[in-house]
């Protein structure tokens, strides 16, 4: 298991609380009267937020060929937009 998008989506099910997530005694939290996310809950979340950055990433990828299009449209040169989108 993604042990960062595993802690991504206990901070998004369980915000604003502290715990701690180990080999030996699994996710325990510090914050009183907390109940533990189910297995299924967090499998969820992680599957939520990796959608989320998928979409993220293709929709900054569709905007920079968006930008790229618009550059070209108004005469800029390939080379012209290059040096700009690696600037």
């Amino acid at each position: 298991m993604d042990l960062i998008l595993q802690t991504r989506a206990i901070h998004k099910l369980r915000p604003n609380t502290e715990w701690t997530l180990d080999e030996n005694n699994g996710l325990v939290f510090i914050t009183p009267n907390v109940t533990n996310p189910t297995e299924a809950e967090i499998t969820q979340a992680m599957t939520k937020i990796k959608f989320a950055d998928e979409q993220a990433e293709a929709d900054k990828a569709a905007a920079k060929q968006s930008a790229q299009a618009k550059l070209a449209a108004l005469g800029l040169t390939a080379d012209e937009i290059a040096a700009i989108s690696n600037a």
